[in-house]
């Protein structure tokens, strides 16, 4: 299967190529933007919805979000905004006609906090960026289940911080494409299709997440990085009882690029190949001159089966 994509979702969202140019004056006071649905959690709210708060920020703005539950299809088209959850703050993909949950179009914008309820939709997404400097921090996706849907999308960009996020059953967990410079740290990401996927991106660092019972058909990896993937680090991540490999090195599409370069240390892979009997903890389909006769570095890796045998530190 070819996996290098935009999601049609992202695609549908945009109309335009990559959406409008992101605000541009500044709030010289850095002011917040009280959001709440039904005036009864905040004081003299200053939006109902989530969108019409973003559309009242300007740069520099913190769009609190009040308890409650809300529709999806929020576009921030302004920079440096702060988007984050009240108490309880439920953004439920039912309750809209769109696709993604969150679309960043502006540089320097933080989302956190939320619970993200998806739909079983071609292509939807609970937060999707295509811009610098996106911060995705503290929420909960889920649900997400229609073919090539994700909970977290970085699309063609940079520098982007993916953390603390707890993901579950959505078909694709964390999926990147054409990313660099960007950090994938401390997530749970479990009972998804593949569980962190990294497709053309190099220089990102993938540290101290949990990845486990991801059970995609065909595909139920813990960390898997694909094609054109260079320098990217892979760390310190426990990736235990998925569908195929704990964490997979390998092709995006057929007779495509390998990755190489890469670096995969201190990671802890158990009780993989849940579905597939030719799963295995570690593997990596390249070829080279490094660990194993691949093109990447492999230390000190705690996991029991592997291909090529030489991955796991046993």
């Amino acid at each position: 299967m070819k996996l290098r994509f935009v999601p049609m979702g992202l695609i549908l969202a945009l109309g335009t190529p990559w959406g409008a140019s992101p605000a541009s004056a500044h709030s010289q006071e850095g002011r917040t933007i009280v959001v709440d649905d039904d005036g009864m959690d905040c004081k003299n709210p200053d939006a109902q919805t989530i969108q019409d708060g973003v559309n009242l920020a300007l740069p520099g703005d913190k769009v609190l979000v009040c308890e409650g539950t809300y529709a999806g299809g929020v576009v921030v088209n302004t920079e440096q905004l702060t988007l984050r959850a009240k108490g309880a703050v439920t953004v439920d993909m039912n309750l809209t006609s769109s696709t993604i949950g969150f679309l960043i179009q502006a540089r320097k914008v933080e989302v956190r906090g939320f619970e993200i309820i998806g739909v079983n939709t071609f292509g939807a997404l609970g937060i999707a960026t295509i811009a610098p400097c996106t911060r995705m921090i503290d929420n909960v996706i889920r649900d997400f289940t229609g073919f090539a849907a994700s909970a977290i999308g970085v699309f063609f960009t940079s520098d982007a911080e993916v953390e603390n996020n707890t993901i579950f059953n959505n078909t694709f967990s964390i999926f990147a494409n054409g990313t660099s410079g960007s950090d994938f740290d401390k997530n749970t990401v479990r009972a998804n299709g593949i569980g962190i996927f990294l497709a053309d991106s190099s220089n990102n660092d993938i540290d101290q997440n949990v990845s486990k019972r991801n059970m995609g058909s065909g595909q139920g990896d813990g960390i898997l990085l694909c094609g054109n993937s260079t320098g990217n680090r892979i760390r310190n991540n426990k990736a235990n009882e998925n569908g195929r490999d704990g964490i997979r090195l390998g092709l995006c599409e057929p007779g495509g690029p390998l990755p190489s370069g890469n670096q995969v240390r201190n990671n802890r892979m158990r009780d993989n190949g849940v579905l597939d009997p030719a799963g295995v903890d570690a593997h990596d389909a390249s070829t080279g001159d490094e660990t194993a006769g691949t093109a990447n570095t492999w230390k000190n890796n705690d996991c029991l089966t592997d291909i090529p045998d030489g991955l796991c530190k046993r």
